[in-house]
């Protein structure tokens, strides 16, 4: 008998088994490539490997007839997937560098026989006088820049050839020139106002007298007032003051005069906006006296009030400045006879 005979017998007598089913071969990982990280700015990340494709599955064996079944294949595993890689960070903004701090208002320079007087960073000297083959006096201006130290010829001169005269900063930044000396001996009334924008000269309002060896000073309200003096040779010396107003562009008498006529004498403005004259000389007796008295001008009522306290020197030709504490200093000069007169 035949085996296969057997087997059908055997079925034939006895529910037969079917026959073991084959093991399905396992299913094959899927291979997925790693994805690879996205690099810092500027970078691009790396792209991941592709992952190894899972090798297929071992084919199951074939059962005997009736007893296995058909095989399957495994399904290779998926690869991993790599992953993103992180954004780098945006770089901070750099700081803003600090603003420059603003650059000192020069002061006002002191008025000597040539006027001078500081604008901001300029300085402007004007007049005087000359010596030599073609003495005389000077109509010429110029500017020196304080920042680099050097002079240049201003665009204008003076309307007026002056010199021995007073100059003051105004407070819409013009300059204001009065009195003086010309060329030929004459005592000036007349006045001028500087522009340093256009860097000329344009006449303004006459003083009511001719003065030389006055002082002039800027007040508290914008007004000038100017003082003492001698309005020609040989002439008086003068006890009167009197004010120009930049505004109107004229001058005015003050309500009252100095106690004292004098001339080549000191003014400084106060911090509680009075002006203070000292020193300077007189003619008593037809006498030069050199003085030491001190006197005070009162802008409210413009009148002049003697001081009971002399200077410890009399003194003309000095020089007399406000200290930060509010007290004045007076030093120097001269204290005998004037240059102006015959003692």
């Amino acid at each position: 008998m035949t085996i296969n005979q057997l087997v059908k017998q055997v079925h034939a007598l006895t529910p037969g088994f079917n026959g073991i089913n084959g093991i399905d071969g396992a299913t094959g990982a899927t291979g997925i490539g790693i994805t690879g990280a996205t690099g810092s700015p500027g970078l691009t990340g790396l792209t991941g490997a592709t992952g190894f494709t899972g090798s297929p599955g071992a084919t199951g064996f074939t059962g005997a007839t009736g007893l296995m079944d058909a095989p399957q294949s495994f399904t290779g595993a998926t690869g991993l997937t790599g992953p993103t890689g992180a954004t780098g960070p945006t770089g901070d903004t750099g700081p803003t560098g600090p603003t420059g701090a603003t650059g000192l208002t020069g002061a006002t320079g002191a008025t000597g026989l040539t006027g001078a007087t500081i604008l901001g960073l300029q300085a402007v000297a004007a007049g005087g006088k000359t010596t030599g083959q073609t003495p005389g006096a000077l109509a010429s201006s110029e500017v020196n820049n304080t920042a680099t130290q050097t002079w240049r010829p201003s665009v204008g001169s003076m309307t007026t050839a002056r010199y021995l005269f007073q100059m003051v900063l105004l407070n819409d930044g013009t300059l204001l020139a009065a009195g003086g000396q010309s060329s030929n001996a004459v005592y000036l009334a007349s006045a001028e106002v500087y522009n340093p924008v256009t860097q000329t000269w344009l006449p303004t309002g006459f003083m009511s007298t001719a003065r030389l060896g006055f002082q002039m000073v800027l007040l508290r309200d914008g007004i000038v007032l100017a003082a003492g003096g001698i309005d020609q040779p040989g002439g008086t010396f003068l006890a009167s003051s009197e004010v120009y107003n930049p505004a109107t562009r004229t001058w005015a008498p003050t309500m009252g005069s100095m106690t004292t006529p004098r001339i080549a004498f000191q003014m400084v403005l106060l911090s509680d906006g009075t002006v203070l004259v000292a020193g300077g000389y007189n003619v008593v007796n037809n006498h030069l006296i050199t003085l030491d008295t001190s006197e005070v001008y009162n802008p409210a009522t413009q009148t002049w009030t003697p001081i009971s306290s002399r200077m410890t020197a009399a003194r003309y030709f000095f020089q007399m400045v406000l200290l930060s504490d509010g007290t004045v200093l007076a030093a120097g000069g001269l204290k005998q006879c004037g240059i102006f007169e015959v003692c």
